[in-house]
């Protein structure tokens, strides 16, 4: 399908740019679904973003005293310390390719199908250190990296270890045959334990900042290997004998649902707490409705209407809480109604039986898609989010939680410049999902991606707010989509524009129009495409780059099938059953469980 030209607009004052043509760097989403297509601004800025300088990776020292330290998210059971960052590498004409795949024995093991050739080469790599934290592993005190391996008999293999000057050169050292730290002395198709030794003494790697393990896989013909549960060893210790259970104790299950007014209505109602009980939901977070109050953002629930739906979800096993949310809510004139809706839930139940009451609110603001937030409104609107929890938790009771829906890239350092998203409030420098998780009783992490393992898999996207809460004391609930979402496509433009409307060209371009105080008005003219007529002057252009391409197939489960969504439930809640914080899977959303449901064979 051809695409046509968009137009939106963005208020001048939401960035840090006096005029259109004092713009120097942008970046602008294209969202292409069956509704059409739809214009979004990120960012305007008068200059290109400057990444922070490159410096020496930081290091974590590992704790053995206790046992192995897992080394990334394949640990199987063991409680991973960060992301398992892997993929191959090759030079044609040898081919390599690495995936995470469920195993018989075992949920995950990470599988690399290569066909090595001499005149190429090809691999696997493994970054052992947190690449989003920016360090190194301190190995000096560990013996061993081990892990379990099988694979085609025969193939060889050399393992290599990189520290942070190999990892610099993009290279790295070798250590030796892989067959030389096999148990069985020689690569079979059953599982065996590999231990790699650290070596300790060599003048050209450092062991005190290890980055890298390299399997570099030779020969001639096709081959495969698989591996699971990587960890740091000392002398002495051993990793575990037997392959951990697939087995995982369901913790219950969670979806949001907007659809207020079906279930209000008892015959509907009925057909969707008869089919979220079957399938383990024990949580259902329902859109608030009833009379808007005297203020923005305010919720006046009906009593009669919410009392006997109420009550059928408890008699079904399944609690609910009141949702509700928008951007502006991060505003602080929003703040009033909000808060009203918050007292407004809490005064029905103190009325209602304990049956027929709400377990708690969870709000979805998402500030983030207001015009300036990564512009002139980013302090004020993160800000703004704070002021509002802190109303929210003066009013918490006893038995009712308050929670937010908030995305997982929250607290990831800034795509750009690399620079971590700190925030000073009320005198505490922390980052802004700490802020919120400190406030709260739980998040609710929009952590939609549909692979559970890899560099942006949902285990490598959940792992810091884990932790934080484990340490915090907090929940997390994972958040997964399954309703059907557009194609985007982000683009970047950079430098000074030029003057007028763009000639036609095969490249896709950005026109801006507008003065110092206006609201912009802003065109995307893709490639081959004429500009729009519109009579304006003066107008900017620039052409665009793209910058990254998202599929509705990476995101949403909802053309992937039931199969594969209950697949990724159950890997994801056996993998996460050894963190305090997790409390489950919660699905976005109702309505698209439905259709998932409807379509299973």
């Amino acid at each position: 399908m051809r695409s046509v030209a968009l137009e939106t607009t963005t208020p001048a004052r939401s960035w840090d740019v006096k005029s259109p043509d004092a713009v120097r760097f942008g970046q602008v989403t294209v969202s292409q679904g069956k509704a059409g297509g739809q214009l979004s601004v990120s960012r305007l800025s008068a200059a290109q973003p400057t990444p922070t300088s490159a410096s020496e990776l930081g290091v974590v020292t590992p704790d053995l005293k206790a046992g192995p330290w897992p080394l990334g998210s394949l640990a199987n059971g063991l409680p991973a310390r960060h992301r398992l960052d892997y993929g191959a590498y090759l030079r044609e004409p040898a081919y390599a390719e690495a995936s995470v795949v469920s195993e018989p024995d075992l949920p995950t093991a990470l599988v690399i199908g290569a066909d090595p050739n001499p005149a190429g080469f090809c691999g696997l790599w493994m970054r052992i250190y947190d690449p989003d934290a920016g360090t190194a592993l301190d190995a000096r005190q560990a013996e061993a990296i081990g892990f379990w391996i099988k694979g085609t008999p025969g193939l060889p293999v050399e393992v290599k270890l990189a520290d942070a000057k190999w990892q610099q050169k993009q290279d790295s050292l070798l250590i030796g045959p892989l067959t030389r730290y096999l148990a069985g002395g020689r690569l079979t198709g059953e599982w065996q334990l590999a231990k790699v030794p650290i070596p300790k003494t060599h003048h050209n790697l450092n062991p005190a900042n290890l980055t890298q393990l390299v399997l570099d896989i030779k020969g001639q013909s096709h081959g495969q290997l698989r591996l699971h549960s990587l960890a740091l060893l000392k002398a002495g210790q051993q990793m575990p004998a037997r392959l951990p259970s697939k087995s995982a104790q369901n913790v219950g299950r969670a979806v949001w649902l907007w659809q207020t007014d079906q279930f209000l209505d008892p015959v509907l109602r009925k057909g969707i707490l008869n089919q979220l009980q079957a399938e383990g939901v024990r949580r259902l977070f329902v859109q608030l409705s009833g009379r808007e109050g005297g203020q923005p953002g305010e919720v006046q629930l009906d009593r009669n209407a919410w009392l006997p739906a109420i009550r059928d979800a408890q008699a079904s096993g399944i609690q609910v809480h009141a949702l509700d949310g928008d951007p502006r809510y991060a505003q602080d004139d929003w703040h009033p109604g909000v808060l009203a809706t918050v007292r407004s839930v809490l005064a029905y139940n103190q009325a209602a039986p304990p049956d027929a009451r709400f377990g708690g609110i969870q709000y979805d603001i998402e500030p983030y898609l207001l015009p300036g937030y990564f512009g002139a409104r980013e302090q004020e609107l993160k800000q703004g989010l704070i002021r509002l929890i802190d109303g929210m938790s003066t009013l918490r009771r006893p038995g009712f939680e308050i929670g937010l829906a908030v995305p997982f890239w929250l607290d990831s350092p800034d795509e750009f410049t690399g620079q971590w998203p700190w925030l000073s409030f009320r005198g505490q420098q922390r980052q802004l999902s700490e802020h919120l998780i400190d406030r709260v009783d739980y998040l609710a992490l929009m952590s939609y991606r549909t692979s559970l393992h890899g560099r942006s898999g949902l285990l490598a996207n959940i792992r810091h707010e884990l932790a934080m809460a484990n340490r915090l004391g907090k929940g997390i609930l994972v958040g997964l989509e399954t309703s059907p979402l557009p194609h985007e496509s982000s683009y970047l433009f950079t430098g000074a524009p030029q003057r007028g409307w763009p000639q036609p060209s095969q490249r896709d371009q950005l026109a801006i129009a507008g003065g110092p105080a206006d609201t912009w008005r802003i065109w995307w003219i893709p490639g081959g495409e004429t500009p729009p007529p519109a009579p304006v002057d003066p107008v900017w252009h620039w052409p665009l780059k793209t910058y990254s391409v998202t599929t509705p197939e990476s995101l949403s489960f909802a053309t992937l099938g039931w199969p594969k969504l209950r697949e990724t439930v159950e890997a994801l809640e056996y993998q996460l059953q050894g963190a305090p914080s997790f409390q489950g899977v919660v699905l976005h959303d109702q309505q698209g469980v439905a259709r998932l449901l409807a379509q299973r064979p």
